[in-house]
């Protein structure tokens, strides 16, 4: 009797964190799909990135290697995002052009989002 109370008790708890699970899960897809409109609000082409660059419009970039993004900082306090094409030639590019370059570990990438 007392095991069969146990292994009541036991399932309603694993049951009931079930549904804390999901809602959680829910909760991060939500705010992962938030990040995602509010990248691509602030999104510019390759083609741009590479004439910014070039302009010496670009102060830093930060990229998160897990996505192949990066975040630009723009010498007038704009900041927007590019999706990479990661080549030895634009790692030189952005060092010849005085762009600090940074990489975020993939705990980072939350918080570089706008």
């Amino acid at each position: 009797m007392k095991r069969f109370l146990l292994l009541a008790l036991t399932a309603g708890l694993l049951s009931s964190c079930g549904g804390y699970y999901s809602s959680y899960k829910r909760l991060q897809s939500k705010k992962q799909q938030v990040i995602e409109e509010a990248i691509e609000k602030c999104k510019i082409r390759y083609s741009q990135f590479i004439e910014a660059v070039q302009q010496k419009q670009v102060s830093r970039v930060i990229i998160a290697p897990s996505s192949r993004r990066a975040q630009i900082h723009q010498r007038d306090g704009k900041i927007v995002w590019v999706d990479l094409l990661l080549h030895e030639e634009l790692i030189q590019l952005l060092a010849d052009n005085d762009v600090d370059i940074s990489v975020a570990s993939s705990n980072d990438y939350i918080d570089l989002c706008p």
